[in-house]
């Protein structure tokens, strides 16, 4: 019985290894009542495990703006707004992890969520971030911005004014509209940007959103903006957004941001390497017992196998395997004949 002794693989599934989360129990968010600028009293602080205030280790930052809804002055009793959406949420839900692993650098952020008076200006979120970079032990090139509805259009107007201080941001649903200079500076900077939005937004029109892609794209970027625009309706796109389950190409929305440091273009993940596969020497069958166990071997020099299956190439249409996924099956109820099989893994 003739087998082909070596295969390639006919499929890259992925690239493996390049995206993965540790799922740990999240760490608890600390209320801050302290004034960083004239329009915010108090914020959420949730620090990474092992942070040392004393230390020389620095961490990415995400800084969170909320929307309309969660406005306060800072007090005990409206501060817990904050918590409603966002990444507050899935902090205090204990759905956040604790460390991100992109391209097999293993981060942990800080995260910063303060409680605005009244809508920011860019020009007072940089006061915000120069007090959050002087009292915390900040990356300053790995600052990431993220809000939702009006805080999501601050974000735009925060990058589009200031694009030195940032390196991604993920806007959603944000409530701001874009001018052709402000897409030609945020695409000159190199800003990593990812937005979110729904078809039907009732609230905030998804072409706030589409307007703000199309004017950085129409600057030739060197970094290529993305969006995600759900069918359907209602304002709430926050919800699936900042879920960390929630990923495209590999990877969720703090996954994506840290691919990105100011003023640079991510490197491309390495390629994958495919695996070796052999089915084995070619065996023969006394009949009329008809029984053979094959003995195929693979390995995968940069990840593991993922699946195995086994065909047949030529030969007579009588024969049974035990199991099609593994790399030993046995055959039964073969007939006199001249059989090829072919096993490929990925």
């Amino acid at each position: 019985m003739r087998n082909q002794g070596k295969l390639i693989m006919l499929m890259l599934l992925s690239v493996f290894t390049v995206f993965l989360s540790n799922n740990l129990q999240a760490q608890v968010q600390t209320a801050k009542y302290v004034s960083m600028s004239p329009v915010t009293n108090a914020y959420y602080e949730y620090l990474p495990q092992g942070y040392n205030p004393s230390g020389t280790q620095t961490y990415p930052l995400i800084l969170f703006l909320h929307g309309s809804g969660e406005l306060g002055n800072g007090s005990s009793s409206t501060l817990p707004r904050v918590l409603a959406n966002g990444v507050p949420r899935v902090i205090n839900q204990g759905q956040f992890p604790t460390s991100f692993t992109v391209n097999g650098v293993t981060s942990k952020f800080i995260v910063i969520s303060p409680q605005f008076s009244i809508k920011p200006s860019p020009t007072q979120l940089t006061v915000v971030l120069a007090y959050i970079q002087s009292h915390y032990k900040v990356d300053p090139n790995r600052v990431y911005i993220t809000g939702l509805s009006l805080g999501g259009g601050v974000v735009w107007n925060l990058a589009a004014a200031f694009p030195s201080k940032v390196a991604a941001i993920v806007p959603v649903c944000g409530a701001s509209s874009p001018t052709p200079a402000n897409g030609e500076r945020i695409a000159n900077a190199k800003i990593g940007v990812w937005a979110f939005h729904n078809q039907t937004d009732p609230t905030v029109p998804v072409k706030r959103t589409n307007d703000w892609i199309a004017a950085i794209n129409a600057a030739n970027p060197q970094v290529v903006p993305k969006k995600t625009i759900w069918a359907g309706g209602g304002h709430d796109a926050w919800s699936k957004a900042y879920d960390p389950s929630y990923r495209e190409d590999g990877k969720n929305m703090y996954e994506y941001m840290l691919q990105y440091s100011k003023g640079s273009v991510p490197s491309a993940p390495p390629p994958n390497v495919a695996p070796t596969v052999s089915a084995g020497s070619d065996r023969a069958v006394t009949m009329p017992f008809g029984l053979l166990q094959l003995s195929a071997s693979a390995s995968d020099p940069d990840g593991t196998i993922a699946s195995t299956t086994w065909t047949k190439v030529s030969g007579p249409t009588t024969f049974t395997f035990n199991a099609l996924n593994i790399l030993n099956p046995i055959i039964t109820l073969l007939v006199q004949g001249s059989y090829t099989f072919r096993v490929t893994v990925t």
